[in-house]
């Protein structure tokens, strides 16, 4: 009943399920109708933490200081953030054919501002002019 209340708001090609494409570019997905899978239920062995990604759409724009090349603070959201530890950087485009390989610059990071605690990735592109020279906030780990 739910899910035809949603058919009939956006309309039947909008109201499914997520379905990955088989490719490496980032949130490269199609939207297929809704099945219940036959599978047996996760287990997540006790003692084992939880981790979620929130992915921000669109990325927020972050200023990030670097140090040595390396992130040392960041000012997200008017909260100014010390870097506690960096991971990284990863470089990828996701299309390896294309001519932006490996233009994307990715860093995960874990900050504090006093007893807030940060867990995120930020990016920033090293081709596309629309970016300017500016960093993005792609994700947030909780």
């Amino acid at each position: 009943m739910t899910l035809a209340r949603i058919r009939s708001m956006v309309g039947d090609e909008r109201a499914g399920r997520v379905e990955l494409e088989d490719t490496h570019r980032p949130e490269a997905f199609r939207v297929a109708p809704f099945a219940v899978p036959q599978a047996p239920a996760m287990r997540v062995a006790r003692g084992c933490p939880r981790w979620a990604v929130r992915r921000l759409r669109p990325p927020e724009p972050v200023t990030v200081t670097l140090r040595q090349r390396r992130p040392e603070a960041l000012v997200f959201r008017n909260q100014r953030y010390a870097v506690e530890q960096s991971f990284g950087p990863w470089f990828f485009s996701g299309n390896w054919w294309g001519a932006e390989i490996w233009s994307v610059e990715k860093w995960d990071l874990i900050a504090r501002a006093g007893n807030s605690r940060l867990c995120c990735c930020v990016a920033r592109h090293a081709l596309r002019t629309e970016w300017g020279e500016g960093w993005r906030m792609e994700a947030l780990y909780d």
